[in-house]
């Protein structure tokens, strides 16, 4: 009798799990059925969200590559004020004059195009004061260039 109950249990058990296995694959399939009934509704909305979602992605590419050119445009842009701002500085001091003595309508010229460079404002006025002092002083006839360094930090200043 023992022999005979274990069988049944063995084959009972067997087919429970038998049946469990049957159960879950036809619940399976039926989400798989369910799944791909929900696609075929609502296939046009898919196609709306992935097309939106592309131009999403392509226009926050175009944005991330817009301003790392305007960045790198702009950081060119003052690399390039600040080689021009020293140069012409130099040139009004003489430090980059060669053997002949610059002329006076070039410091006139070099001291008006000074006041383009705003981001230099502040030193500007104060390398200009210092220098209108200095030249006041020399007794040259510096007064064209004096009084345009007069006209020059009146409007960086303003």
């Amino acid at each position: 009798m023992s022999g005979n109950l274990k069988n049944k249990t063995k084959s009972s058990v067997g087919h429970a799990t038998s049946q469990r296995r049957w159960v879950i694959q036809n619940v399976m399939h039926l989400k798989e059925l369910m799944l791909i009934a929900w696609i075929s509704t609502n296939i046009v909305a898919i196609g709306v969200f992935i097309a939106i979602a592309t131009f999403l992605v392509s226009f926050a590419s175009l944005c991330f590559s817009a301003y790392r050119f305007v960045t790198t445009k702009r950081d060119a842009q003052l690399q390039i004020d600040f080689e021009n701002y020293h140069k012409l500085i130099a040139q009004l001091v003489g430090s980059q004059r060669d053997t002949e003595t610059m002329k006076l309508d070039s410091q006139v010229a070099i001291v008006y195009e000074l006041q383009r460079f705003h981001r230099y404002r502040t030193v500007t006025v104060r390398i200009l004061d210092g220098l209108r002092s200095e030249w006041s002083n020399s007794g040259n006839n510096n007064s064209r260039l004096i009084k345009e360094m007069d006209i020059a930090i009146a409007k960086l200043k303003a």
